[in-house]
């Protein structure tokens, strides 16, 4: 049949599958011209590659490729990466022992196009998901950043390629971090070769998907590198620079470096190009880069801002786009606001990107701008003059999800003017008042109206009865109030899933669970998934839901009995140290500033071991900022320390926030015991917990407190709220607003 015709092989064979039953023979000869026929025959067509999957050419191949003739082992690799280079993944690729076969080549194989094949079927393999975990666990990682090293660029260039699909997995971002893989992408940016540059560039950008990756390219040089790539004369290079850049910049320091290092300047003279590509990539690290005031007033020095409006006002399509975003960062500042405002033009090279007839993106991206520019009340006010609402309406009728999101928060920033709740004329009283009990039902954006005195505004306009206003101010007020006590109403798993903040009064009981931010395009608060619903769900690659709830978790149930024994008679500062010590002994103790953690192994092992992606709290012994601050809270309430407020951040991080002067305790009632020390003691000596509370499955909690613990403070205002550091100097108390805080909150 002509869908089985190959190249003749001698002796005069046309039919493949006569070739695959020649595998069995145990003549070299015969053996290497099969291979090389079957793979001549692959790489003819996709269709002939799943033909030779279909007739189970893998199992032959795997035998073959563990032969010691080098001749016969690379034939049989070189047709493996051949039959696997296919778009949808073969049952036969997803085989164990394929994936072992190839790893031991890499592991023990010197010949560099055996290297190359074994590193390219490894790629070709690593696109199904449940590949990519099954090469880690392996050693395959380990062995594709080993073959990184050799000198040759077809082999870098296939092993880069392996990598930048392995990584995808985080957890195998986490093993490259680990077996020093970083590094050696990094060293592959300086490549000679295109394509091994790219697959470097593409491995970073994924990477840094993840804060701790982002740390390390830090540590080993990444934006010293950039730099130099950045000013690279071939084009290719500066754009994955500038987006390599763009990622980096989620870390404060690398930002720092970029300013202090000439990068700024090197991105807006850059914007200058005649090259549509240099501009568009190096806006789109000017975006990522203007997060920061500082960072804003530097690229206001250097010109930024009007070489950006040259390209809104161009023609190319890619510029005008990033342009709009970098503008957008920009925008943050109200010194670029007023800059934009100062022009008429301005505005209108914006609004003029406003279309259905445009890109998508651009859309958003000159949306947003608006909306940021819009933070001003001078601002949206000559913005309304302008006819922008209408075209805001009409680009709802777009298909694209970012569109819409982008359109309704620029509706709503722009109608919240309260300003206009004052205004003399009665028609646009009741229009804003309006606008603002239809937008308040949204949380942030009851919470944005408040803060700008929309409350006030509301309560002096009801009384006002010239104005016939009161109906409608009331009603305004209804809607804000109404859904204020609605949030202030919610359970703590609920209020902390939608607030990201717990406040003392918000007390952690039995069955709290915390399974991350909800999100800032929530449409309905009974979105929240039930436990029973996370319980049921499959294991899968999303953040833990962290249960509390000491009925079931005896670990946690015995920390809180002792401290609950310990902690009396002890003053506030001991407390809050003896329990901040208690966190940190039982999440792996005190991790120093920029140390990575690989606390994410330890978290993917328990969701294993609990058949869930619902945890204990008290089964996580390597927690980071949000496990530790969790866990800070949930004592406090347990125990009766009050009040102790929980805020989540961005990146992984929460905080816990304490004031020492005004710190109770309302304890359990248990069983009475000499007190610890003394209230005019600074020293906690060391308690013994009873045996019969110490279960082998349960840690040993004595280890908590042997010997005697020095309680030392720093000196802070006594009336003022602190931060509790529970991950690098466990118990030390940081002023709300001082850099350590700050430093503590953030990235």
């Amino acid at each position: 049949m002509a869908e089985y015709t190959c190249e003749a092989v001698n002796p005069k064979i046309t039919d493949v599958r006569t070739l695959i039953l020649l595998l069995n023979s145990a003549e070299p000869t015969v053996l290497i011209s099969a291979l090389d026929g079957i793979s001549k025959f692959a790489e003819i067509a996709a269709k002939n590659r799943t033909l030779l999957l279909n007739l189970g050419i893998i199992k032959p191949l795997i035998d073959l490729s563990r032969q010691k003739d080098k001749l016969i082992k690379k034939a049989a690799v070189v047709c493996i990466a051949a039959a696997t280079e296919v778009a949808d993944i073969h049952p036969d690729m997803k085989r164990r022992d394929l994936l072992e076969a190839l790893v031991l080549v890499l592991n023990h194989e010197d010949n560099v196009e055996i290297l190359d094949e074994a590193a390219f079927a490894i790629a070709n393999v690593s696109k199904d998901f449940g590949n990519k975990a099954e090469i880690r666990k392996i050693g395959g990682i380990a062995a594709l950043v080993k073959t990184l090293d050799i000198n040759d660029p077809d082999v870098k260039k296939s092993a880069a390629m392996a990598i930048c699909s392995l990584i995808d997995d985080f957890t195998n971002r986490s093993e490259i971090r680990y077996v020093k893989g970083l590094k050696a992408i990094l060293d592959l940016l300086a490549s000679e070769y295109p394509e091994v540059q790219e697959h470097a560039f593409k491995s970073l950008s994924k990477a840094s998907e993840d804060s701790e990756s982002v740390a390390s390219f830090t540590d080993n040089n990444g934006m010293a590198l950039l730099s130099k790539l950045v000013v690279n004369d071939d084009t290719l290079v500066k754009k994955q620079a500038s987006f390599a850049i763009a990622k980096a910049a989620k870390l404060e320091k690398n930002q720092v470096f970029a300013r202090e290092n000439g990068v700024f300047n090197t991105l807006v003279t850059q914007l200058g190009s005649v090259d549509p590509i240099i501009n568009a990539s190096s806006a789109v690290a000017i975006a990522a880069l203007a997060k920061t005031e500082a960072n804003q007033m530097e690229f206001i020095k250097l010109g930024a801002v009007d070489l950006l409006f040259k390209h809104i006002q161009g023609e190319e399509k890619d510029p005008k786009r990033d342009a709009l975003a970098a503008l957008g960062s920009l925008c943050l500042n109200i010194k670029i606001r007023t800059k934009v405002r100062a022009n008429p033009d301005n505005i209108a090279l914006i609004t003029k990107s406003i279309s259905l007839e445009c890109d998508p993106l651009t859309v958003a991206n000159a949306v947003d701008c608006i909306a940021t520019i819009s933070e001003d009340s001078v601002n949206r006010t000559e913005i309304v003059k302008s006819g922008i609402i209408p075209l805001l309406v009409a680009v709802l009728e777009s298909d694209d999800a970012r569109v819409h999101s982008s359109v309704c928060l620029a509706i709503a920033v722009i109608c919240q003017d309260v300003s206009l709740l004052s205004s003399t004329d009665l028609n646009v009283c009741r229009n804003a008042a309006y606008s603002l009990s239809v937008i308040c039902q949204y949380e942030p954006n009851s919470i944005s109206a408040c803060s700008t005195g929309a409350l006030e505004a509301l309560l002096q306009l009801s009384k006002q009865a010239a104005k016939k206003s009161t109906k409608f101010a009331a009603d305004a007020l209804e809607k804000i109030l109404n859904y204020r006590k609605l949030i202030l109403t919610l359970e703590p798993t609920a209020k902390y899933w939608l607030l990201n903040h717990l406040t003392g009064t918000n007390c952690i009981n039995d069955g709290f669970y915390d399974m991350g931010y909800a999100g800032s395009n929530l449409e309905h608060i009974s979105n929240l998934p039930t436990l029973l619903e996370l319980k049921s769900k499959p294991i899968d690659k999303k953040r833990e839901a962290l249960l509390v709830d000491c009925t079931l978790d005896t670990h946690l149930n015995s920390v809180i009995n002792f401290l609950s024994e310990i902690l009396p008679g002890n003053p506030a500062e001991a407390q809050i140290k003896i329990i901040s010590l208690a966190v940190s002994k039982l999440m792996g103790g005190p991790i120093e500033q920029g140390v990575s953690q690989n606390y994410k192994f330890r978290i993917s092992e328990l969701k294993l071991q609990a058949a869930s992606n619902v945890v204990l709290l008290g089964a996580v012994d390597q927690g980071t900022f949000y496990h530790r601050a969790l866990l800070f809270k949930a004592i406090c309430d347990k125990v009766g320390l009050k009040p102790c407020t929980l805020v989540r951040g961005e990146y992984n991080r929460a905080w816990n926030i304490v004031n020492v002067k005004h710190q109770t305790l309302s304890p359990k009632v248990v069983a009475k015991k000499e007190r610890i020390n003394s209230s005019k003691s600074k020293s906690v000596v060391g308690a013994q917990l009873p045996a019969q509370v110490v279960q082998p499955s349960v840690m040993d909690l004595k280890a908590i407190y042997l010997g005697t613990v020095d309680i030392e403070f720093d000196p802070f205002p006594d009336d003022e709220p602190t931060i509790v550091d529970l991950m690098h100097n466990p118990g030390k108390l940081l002023p709300l607003d001082s850099e350590d805080a700050l430093a503590y909150k953030r990235i």
